[in-house]
């Protein structure tokens, strides 16, 4: 009937004219998950290279901002005006801020690099 399925049962409890769920279906599943695995690894890659060409424009510029930071530094020193010291402070302050948002970039990179290796390692091994 209609409610019993597609599959013919057999009276001696075999498999009718449908194969058993598993056999095809298990290959099916295997490859639909390759796919997504291949997919999201694709992804990943994709952003790793956005973050890595991210964080060395950050690094050049960081690097720009501290030394005209310590510029900056000596000029107020030498100085010894609150104007000076104004802009040793306002360039000490950018300086942080390049300095925290490479840190928050590198960090992304490690973890987008475990997150590829542990797409890796289940390609590798379906199992996981």
């Amino acid at each position: 009937g209609r409610r019993d399925g597609l599959k013919i049962r057999c009276p001696k409890g075999r498999v009718g004219s449908s194969p058993t769920s598993g056999t095809q279906a298990l290959h099916t599943l295997r490859r639909m998950g390759h796919r997504l695995l291949n997919r999201r690894l694709a992804q990943l890659s994709a952003r790793l290279k956005e973050v890595q060409e991210e964080l060395r424009i950050v690094e050049d510029q960081y690097s720009q901002l501290a030394d005209d930071a310590d510029d900056l530094s000596l000029r107020a020193l030498v100085a010894e005006t609150p104007a000076a010291e104004h802009e040793h402070r306002e360039a000490r302050r950018h300086a942080d801020a390049m300095a925290r948002h490479r840190a928050e970039l590198v960090a992304q990179r490690a973890d987008l690099t475990a997150r590829m290796d542990e797409l890796l390692d289940r390609m590798k091994d379906p199992q996981r």
